[in-house]
């Protein structure tokens, strides 16, 4: 039976690489786009796409009939006001798992993120079972705040956003749905763009972050949705975390290429101190260290060294 899997979030930085990931392994895979979506980035996904939105219900229920599997990478726009970011990443979810369960969509991973992963109180390392407290999610045990105001509070509200989201995927797993979220540390591949370290001046060298390699975490996604053994997963979230490490070693690391280029290991990354263009900018203020000793066990994650 051929397998075929949707895409949501395709031409963001992780969801391409889930694309990737499945065009290489036994799925059919196509991808969901905005009406809007950039023509060349939806080009280079090499695969069919489909038109529709997450807030538009009726389009959902005319695309998502045969799918076996729906992986969820997308999120509102970074320019979006608070509140319409945060209605619309709840409404988008609330859509999307509503219409995948009524339609019998096997299995739903959701790409969630470190950001509502509580920093442990007593061990080094957080693990995904750590219960996240609204609020806390930036600057834990900073002496100060790592951004400006007007900027953390906005950080804070797609933290707030991506929390009701889990909080969403939690009660519809809770009923029987078989989903599962994967929380990633701050991605890196070829092409990813990273906040410029003037942009990070409120973050000291030892705030504490974590770096993963996008392809490994690609995989996950893969390992996920394909695994046999513990099904249904029952709303289970694990964290994707590579390398533990600090902003200063970090950035320590990056070698010059060009103008606004770096190299960090194999990979040639940009700088930005555009904070529409930062989806991980919240990760860096979070000061937490993954441990992902979970997800090892069950499905095999073994990031590579950047």
């Amino acid at each position: 039976m051929i397998r075929r899997a949707l895409v949501v979030g395709a031409t963001g930085f992780v969801g391409r690489h889930i694309v990737k990931a499945l065009r290489e392994s036994e799925f059919e895979v196509d991808a969901l786009r905005r009406w809007d979506s950039d023509p060349a980035a939806v080009a280079n996904l090499q695969v069919n796409t489909v038109v529709g939105d997450l807030v538009d219900r009726e389009r959902l229920v005319e695309i998502l009939p045969g799918y076996n599997c729906v992986f969820m990478a997308a999120a509102p726009r970074l320019d979006r006001p608070g509140p319409e970011y945060l209605r619309d990443s709840v409404q988008g979810i609330r859509n999307l798992l509503a219409v995948s369960r009524a339609v019998d969509v096997e299995r739903v991973v959701v790409t969630s993120c470190a950001t509502t992963v509580a920093r442990s109180s007593v061990e080094a390392m957080s693990s995904a079972e750590e219960v996240y407290l609204p609020g806390s999610g930036i600057g834990a045990e900073l002496a100060e705040s790592p951004f400006r105001p007007a900027l953390l509070a906005s950080l804070e509200n797609q933290v707030e956003a991506q929390y009701a989201v889990e909080l969403e995927c939690f009660r519809q797993a809770a009923d029987g749905m078989d989903l599962i979220l994967l929380c990633p540390g701050i991605c890196v591949g070829e092409g990813a763009v990273l906040p410029t370290r003037e942009l990070l001046a409120g973050l000291p060298d030892e705030a504490r972050i974590n770096v993963v390699d996008v392809d490994a975490v690609a995989q996950a996604h893969l390992a996920a949705a394909t695994e046999p053994t513990r099904q249904p997963f029952g709303g289970d979230r694990r964290c994707l975390g590579g390398e533990n490490t600090t902003v200063g070693e970090l950035y320590k690391r990056l070698k010059p290429k060009g103008e606004g280029e770096r190299t960090l290991g194999r990979y040639q990354v940009r700088l930005s101190d555009d904070v529409h263009r930062l989806r991980a900018l919240a990760l860096f203020g979070a000061n937490t260290w993954l441990d992902s000793t979970r997800a090892q066990q069950e499905f095999g994650f073994r990031p590579r060294p950047l």
